[in-house]
């Protein structure tokens, strides 16, 4: 999902917010009777422009950290105590950066009184509370727009869900048992139950198979999500199909997403959503034999 949010999407925000915070000081600068915030009057405008460049970089690296690394940093640990990790990863950002501003403004700039130091403390506050609500937000429709986009039909076998006799026609769908691909410089039959998964990598379509041999295919995902039996191949996210023998255990990670450990080696974490967790959940179980 992170994959989707991409760097540009976290640029508005703090831009946005270091020039508020600084159309503020430029008044102060102009000895203008109308201002936003209890900040430190500036003496030039180089130093304006250096709060903005700092302020920007504090937003952005709380926006950063909020929507890619914290999730990475947390996810060994019981998800109980994940609230408490954002909570305390945050104090600690907002600590060091906060008084490394004061410390360039003292040193810089000019040395701030304590209500000077009160005002900035509290601006400072809250624009970390609004990029924390920005990235969960942020996260939040790219789950939606992976359920919508990526997330295809696939059939339960569920006597509760189908009819009985749309479940004799699942079963009577022809799908692909058997591809022939390229491996160094002949053609090599393969048959499908022996791949566990499909991915993409570099834009191109991989798989690899229980014995973590490596073909590359000339189909896409989407092509090879509707060819292959559903009963046997799950759609866990944009990039791969995992074949339900591949799947060795789930572990839960923050905002009820799941990571995937499969009985082969692969380098990359393969995450489902919160939105199709369940639908996981019970394929791996009502498919199960």
């Amino acid at each position: 999902m992170k994959g989707e949010i991409k760097i540009k999407h976290l640029i508005a925000l703090p831009l946005g917010l270091s020039l508020l915070i600084n159309f503020s000081e430029i008044l102060l600068y102009l000895d203008s009777p109308y201002v936003f915030f209890d900040t430190p009057r500036p003496t030039s405008i180089l130093v304006i422009v250096s709060r903005i460049v700092l302020i920007f970089l504090y937003c952005f690296l709380v926006l950063y950290l909020n929507v890619y690394k914290i999730d990475q940093w947390l996810k060994k640990i019981n998800a109980k105590w994940v609230s408490l990790g954002y909570l305390i990863i945050n104090f600690f950002v907002f600590i060091t950066t906060f008084f490394s501003f004061i410390s360039f403004q003292d040193s810089v700039v000019l040395k701030l009184h304590e209500g000077e130091a009160r005002g900035l403390g509290f601006v400072w506050l809250v624009f970390m509370v609004i990029c924390i609500l920005w990235a969960a937000i942020l996260k939040l429709r790219a789950g939606i727009r992976e359920k919508v986009v990526d997330q295809q039909p696939f059939v339960r076998y569920s006597g509760e869900a189908q009819s009985f006799n749309h479940d004799m026609d699942i079963f009577k769908q022809s799908y692909l048992t058997n591809f022939l691909l390229p491996r160094q410089k002949i053609l090599e039959p393969v048959k499908v139950k022996d791949f566990a998964m499909f991915y993409i990598d570099d834009c191109v379509v991989k798989g690899k198979t229980f014995d973590s041999k490596l073909y590359f295919l000339d189909r896409s995902i989407q092509e090879l999500e509707e060819k292959l039996n559903p009963a046997i191949f799950f759609r866990a996210n944009r990039q791969c199909l995992i074949n339900r023998d591949a799947v060795k255990h789930l572990s839960p990670e923050s905002f009820g997403k799941m990571e995937l450990t499969l009985k082969i080696a692969h380098k990359e974490a393969i995450v489902i959503s919160k939105l199709k967790t369940k639908d996981f959940k019970d394929w791996l179980v009502q498919f199960s034999t």
